[in-house]
């Protein structure tokens, strides 16, 4: 779902993954979300009642864990909070990870807010192509 305030400036994007039930941590249930490369102002999110502790998540970049910022498990129930996003590249890539040790399946709702008119957070400064020439042993001394 996208939501567009007036201004048309900033946009939600509203994702529902769902971790399937007996889902083990050591094989989690991955999902990408289709998000446009614009900068990810924050993410929000809701675990309404209910994993009592089976199921753990992640938000990911490019695949690796992003939150929580130490690489583990977010393992919450009933709560809701919301994150900001610094320095993240633009490109769209975001998903979701998670186990569900648990007998139900668990949805855990996301928002992300996007600023699409801002420019890139990281940007690669263009470079040319150098030729190094080694200042050790040339081919005749050896």
């Amino acid at each position: 779902m996208t939501l567009t305030h007036s201004d048309g400036a900033t946009q939600i994007l509203e994702f529902q993954p769902t971790t399937p039930a007996g889902t083990p941590e050591a094989t989690p249930y991955t999902t990408g979300f289709v998000v446009p490369s614009y900068e990810v102002e924050s993410i929000q999110w809701v675990v309404p009642p209910g994993p009592q502790g089976n199921l753990g998540w992640a938000i990911t970049f490019s695949g690796e864990v992003i939150f929580p910022s130490n690489g583990g498990w977010i393992i919450t129930d009933n709560e809701k909070n919301a994150w900001p996003v610094e320095g993240q590249p633009i490109s769209g890539a975001w998903g979701f990870m998670g186990y569900n040790t648990g007998t139900h399946p668990h949805t855990v709702y996301l928002r992300f807010v996007l600023l699409p008119g801002a420019k890139p957070t990281l940007e690669v400064p263009a470079t040319t192509a150098e030729l190094i020439v080694p200042t050790w042993p040339t081919a005749s001394l050896l």
